[in-house]
């Protein structure tokens, strides 16, 4: 199975307006301990592949988490703007994987007061080939 999260990952670190805002700053799963902020962090939430008779067909359609976090409102908003310019209705090649096309589903933010940071999770469907 293609690895999702690592096309995903290089079209974002691909991305020179989201680049500007994070630098390399674009990790999967967790992000590095202590890091500076903005960054972002990639999860997939599940994947799942489409059955016919006789056997699984492309495309696999996968739920990608987008996750960006920074210590100030503006700059996450500014983040997040650039992700869904990046990957909203998108499709192509990233790293080895095709994408037939990538769709925003959904967005929430939160606050976190004990790491004084403000979080935004925006949720993704990628439709790809395997």
């Amino acid at each position: 199975m293609a690895d999702v999260c690592a096309g995903i990952h290089a079209r974002l670190a691909a991305y020179a307006d989201l680049t500007d805002l994070v630098s390399s700053r674009i990790w999967r799963v967790r992000a590095q301990h202590e890091e500076t902020y903005p960054f972002v962090v990639i999860h997939k939430i599940s994947d799942q592949p489409w059955h016919a008779m006789g056997g699984d067909i492309n495309p696999l359609t996968a739920r990608i988490q987008i996750t960006c976090r920074d210590d100030d409102g503006a700059g996450l908003d500014a983040v997040a703007v650039q992700i869904r310019a990046a990957l909203s209705r998108w499709s192509g090649t990233a790293g080895t994987v095709v994408f037939q096309e990538i769709f925003f589903d959904d967005e929430n933010e939160t606050y976190e007061a004990d790491l004084n940071s403000f979080q935004k999770t925006l949720d993704f469907i990628a439709h790809y080939d395997d």
